[in-house]
Order: structure tokens, then sequence, then C-alpha cells
């Protein structure tokens, strides 16, 4: 897991411009760990994705808007997938893990 932090710290540190370090797990929220990767949003990550239950596995699929894990390319598509922002009920990490998400 530690290596996969690092790898985590150094690729957003190229992608943002800022300076990033390995990282260790920071807290927990409603269960899920997270890192603090000491971006300027003040944003936090999760260790794994929504539907894993460690680092290394996949997750769940999710299409933009929607809250079920996408199993299929024909099942209808439930939200606007032109909007730019995301609001809670339409945000899969937060209707999957709970509002702090």
């Amino acid at each position: 897991m530690r290596d996969l932090l690092k790898v985590l710290s150094l690729g957003l540190g190229l992608l943002c411009g800022i300076e990033c370090s390995a990282q260790t797990i920071s807290g927990q929220i409603d269960g899920y760990d997270y890192v603090d990767l000491g971006l300027p949003s003040g944003k936090l990550w999760a260790t794994y994705n929504v539907g894993a239950t460690k680092p290394a596995e996949y997750g769940m699929y999710f299409r933009w808007g929607e809250t079920r894990e996408c199993k299929g390319y024909f099942e209808p598509y439930k939200f606007d997938e032109h909007a730019s922002v995301l609001n809670a009920t339409n945000d899969a990490a937060t209707v999957n893990w709970g509002s702090g998400w």
C-alpha cells in the first residue's frame, strides 16, 4: 500500500506541479481510510475505490453522475452527461459511502 501511495503522490505532484511525498493513512470518514496529500484544495483521497476492499482492486465502474454500478452498455442513462458539477445525490462515493465523501 505504501508503494501505491508513493506512486499516487508522485503522479499528483507531476500533474499538479506541487511537491508531494509518500503518505500514510491520515484518518477515516464513515469507516473508509483516506490520505491527505496536502493539496491546495484540501481534498482528501480514499485509499481505494468504491466497491473495492483493498487498494489493488479496481472496485465498481460508474458512468458520470450515476450512483449504481454500470454493468452494461445498454442501460438507460439517467443523468445529464454534459453537467459539469455533481451534487451529492449524483455522486457515487457520497451515495455509496456516506455524506462525508
